[in-house]
């Protein structure tokens, strides 16, 4: 658009606004998810859970299915949310379906049934992905939780982290094995594990806590730092790792829900900083991007500001019909949801920094008229700048009254 366009935009748009009078104000009824696409993956409603990953616009789906059956690893491309198109659908050798997927590179590994169990998938062509080598130690089938970086694997269980290098999808290989201390009247619970490639993090085994495993040396890992839980907290759930700092949700036995900063920047002395409320209950999972934490709980989206980890708070709250299976892949949002069996895509456009700035680019200009413009009609969201719960043209004069306008950097 030319400067000239914009001024002769932004004159017809003021005279307008000029009648309908400015109106100051911001909505309170922000709504950081923008709902952008929508698909079924697949035809029948009998499939329970989905798991999904995505990169680089294709995501990666697989599901596990009751009765047990055969099912497929599905493919498709995202890049266009309004219109997603499946590229590609691989039987999957295991009878029942998949668990969670994680991408490494070309690799992909694929969970069998949220078990010690997985399979690799060759995805040197994502569009023509290929399942290539089994891995099961022979032991106990135990629940476990899966967490990656670079070409290692972290798979955390209810005895043992296990660490492997999966560069080479035909031959995995096992690195190294940690086995927790487990005390006789431990809760027999596995937990969320995440890891950084030296250190894994494992998020309440056992009823314990945090446990943080150092796997240097993969042939001799050793745990040297930990936090217990306190007081009736029993669940640990959902970890998270950013900058040195490790966000966690966590329940007691009341089923109240806390968000906790600890501060691992040296894993021997990890200390909570930070603890935030969540109301609402069922706050099982968490994503991160940016400095915004979307946290589910129950049928609503807990959007928490953590740039700031000693002062966390929630600035918005949205309901989104999505489960606890979601993923952030650049700026866009996935989430399952069960009960239409759906994979439902939403735009991470968050709250805006200051009244004026819809859009949330930082500053009040001819970006945020046209953002309003583009809404006209809508009943509320981030188009609606006075927060009277329609977007009209006194929306458009709220804008006007602040045009110029910069709003506080994100830092």
């Amino acid at each position: 658009m030319t400067n000239q366009t914009n001024r002769l935009m932004v004159a017809a748009v003021f005279s307008v606004g000029m009648v309908a009078g400015a109106v100051r104000g911001q909505s309170e009824d922000c709504s950081p998810l923008e709902p952008i696409g929508s698909f079924v993956p697949w035809d029948d409603l009998s499939t329970n859970f989905v798991f999904i990953a995505v990169r680089d616009g294709l995501l990666y789906s697989s599901r596990f299915s009751e009765p047990l059956g055969t099912t497929d690893f599905r493919v498709h491309d995202v890049s266009d949310p309004g219109s997603p198109v499946l590229v590609a659908s691989v039987p999957n050798p295991l009878v029942g379906g998949g668990g969670d997927i994680i991408l490494l590179g070309d690799v992909g590994v694929l969970q069998f049934a949220g078990l010690n169990i997985f399979q690799t998938i060759d995805l040197g062509d994502p569009r023509s992905p290929e399942f290539v080598e089994f891995y099961y130690d022979g032991g106990r089938p135990d629940f476990a939780a899966l967490a990656a970086h670079g070409d290692r694997l972290a798979m955390g269980g209810l005895e043992r982290i296990e660490l492997f290098d999966i560069g080479d999808p035909s031959s995995p290989t096992l690195l190294g094995t940690y086995n927790f201390p487990i005390p006789s009247d431990s809760i027999a619970q596995a937990g969320y594990i995440v890891s950084d490639g030296r250190y894994v993090y494992d998020a309440g085994s056992h009823g314990f806590g945090l446990r943080i495993v150092d796997f240097g040396d993969p042939t001799s890992p050793k745990e040297v730092g930990s936090v217990a839980s306190e007081g009736s907290v029993e669940w640990w759930w959902s970890p998270v790792l950013v900058d040195g700092r490790l966000y966690v949700l966590v329940e007691d036995l009341d089923q109240e829900f806390e968000l906790l900063c600890i501060d691992v920047h040296d894993p021997s002395l990890p200390s909570i900083i930070a603890r935030l409320d969540m109301p609402g209950g069922g706050c099982f999972k968490m994503v991160v991007h940016d400095h915004l934490a979307y946290v589910k709980c129950g049928t609503m989206m807990q959007v928490v500001d953590i740039r700031d980890p000693g002062s966390m708070e929630i600035i918005a709250t949205q309901s989104v019909n999505v489960s606890r299976r979601m993923v952030i892949d650049g700026s866009v949002l996935y989430g399952h949801a069960n009960i239409e069996s759906m994979i439902k895509i939403f735009s991470l456009v968050g709250c805006p920094e200051c009244e004026g700035d819809v859009n949330g680019d930082g500053a009040v200009d001819v970006n945020d008229i046209s953002y309003v413009l583009l809404r006209l009609g809508d009943e509320g969201g981030n188009g609606d700048a006075n927060g009277d719960g329609a977007v009209d043209v006194n929306d458009i004069s709220s804008v006007l009254f602040r045009l110029g306008d910069d709003c506080p950097p994100i830092t």
